[in-house]
């Protein structure tokens, strides 16, 4: 965790391995697709359709919507996108398509904001999160995460982290910044491509620290074994086109 698919071309360091039973690891496969979509669409990206990012995208989104039916109508639907003109930081507007996360990705988006909580524990405290501890996890997409709120994370975890073999690192790809008391507790706040953010909890005695109800708010709670509960239902599988033109992120 994070998965292959999170990486250019799947070339992945080693690192943040652990066993899973065939269930949760299969049963939350589509949540992988979708934030390795998500890491993809980049707003200062030249929106080259040549470029890896893009059509990496749409292969994952493809996967995404082979496991949760319905997630492709949902971000990009003539009825939900919209095109817009985009500010590089150069000044030079760009032509993109807008749009939201719906129902089906925030369930995606949450599943597996919880998994990298849970790995993160395992790691950093050096035990699986047992059933009695809990997860918490909250996601920012590529305009979602302000300056202010991410520099209120950082001030709590000065510890920055990536994964490594050798010379090769995931820095610039996956990076993540964490505190931990080694013993019951982590936090961290992750990122992928500087596209998408997650900020994620475990705690082995949770209601130490007002979680379920007192958390955090916009973001979601879980238990270890509940994840494949909070996978969006199935659907019958159908093929969107989007009449107004091709892809672009």
């Amino acid at each position: 965790m994070p998965a292959k698919a999170l990486f250019k071309r799947k070339h992945r360091p080693s690192g943040l391995e652990f066993p899973s039973c065939s269930s949760c690891n299969n049963g939350t496969s589509a949540a992988d697709s979708l934030v390795a979509f998500f890491s993809r669409i980049d707003p200062y990206s030249n929106l080259d359709e040549n470029d890896w990012k893009v059509t990496d995208a749409i292969k994952y989104l493809q996967s995404a919507e082979s496991g949760a039916p319905g997630v492709v109508r949902e971000l990009l639907g003539d009825d939900r996108a919209e095109e817009a003109l985009y500010q590089l930081p150069s000044g030079l507007l760009v032509p993109v398509v807008r749009t939201e996360a719906g129902p089906i990705s925030q369930k995606l988006l949450a599943v597996w904001s919880l998994k990298l909580s849970m790995a993160l524990f395992a790691e950093h405290v050096g035990k699986p999160l047992p059933l009695t501890g809990g997860a918490f996890g909250m996601w920012f997409l590529n305009a979602g995460l302000a300056q202010e709120t991410a520099e209120g994370f950082l001030k709590i975890l000065p510890i920055a982290a990536t994964l490594s073999q050798g010379k090769k690192t995931s820095s610039g790809q996956f990076d993540y910044r964490y505190n931990s008391d080694g013993k019951s507790i982590v936090a961290a706040l992750a990122h992928f491509h500087n596209n998408i953010h997650f900020f994620v909890l475990a705690f082995e005695d949770p209601e130490k620290y007002g979680f379920p109800k007192n958390g955090l708010s916009h973001g979601i709670f879980a238990r270890p074994g509940e994840l494949i509960d909070l996978m969006p239902p199935k659907t019958p599988l159908h093929v969107y086109r989007n009449p107004s033109g091709a892809f672009k992120p």
